[in-house]
């Protein structure tokens, strides 16, 4: 209820301090006014106006200015307390992100070891095939034996 209090408070002296503002910027019009219907009264109000509206527009300037400060005091420990209750989950997040990330290296890891695995296990077979192949195409050698009785040995 304070804060709808001092935000109507805010609210009431920005529109006052445009009505000052404006009544300023209109007292030039008004002083050509008095002085070409010659209302010395007008022009002497006026002209006391005309001192006084800078001394009354700043002062409302400042308290406008010190209505917004305490509404940002107000909501400062409302703030603070939100980042201390938000702080625990914030870690907690973190904590798991950490492991997570620890989690994916190793899985990162385990897949790059099992592509060369793989890589390297192909090259195996590859090999073994050629070996088949050139097993299979390869003239046998003479026995030993028959080479033997057929060149007069024994």
């Amino acid at each position: 209820m304070k804060e709808k209090t001092l935000n109507e408070q805010i609210q009431i002296t920005t529109d006052n301090l445009t009505e000052l503002e404006t009544e300023q910027a209109d007292l030039p019009k008004r002083m050509s006014d008095a002085v070409n219907d010659a209302d010395s009264a007008s022009m002497i109000s006026l002209q006391h106006r005309t001192n006084d509206l800078p001394i009354e527009i700043q002062m409302t300037r400042i308290g406008l200015a010190r209505l917004c400060l305490q509404r940002a005091e107000e909501k400062l420990p409302d703030l603070q307390a939100e980042v201390t209750n938000l702080y625990e989950p914030m870690e907690e997040a973190r904590r798991k992100y950490d492991e997570a990330g620890k989690v994916l290296a190793l899985a990162s890891s385990n897949y790059q070891n099992a592509i060369e695995n793989s890589r390297e296990r192909k090259q195996v077979i590859a090999e073994q095939k050629r070996e088949i192949e050139r097993l299979i195409h390869e003239k046998p050698a003479k026995p030993i034996v028959q080479s033997l009785l057929m060149h007069g040995g024994r």
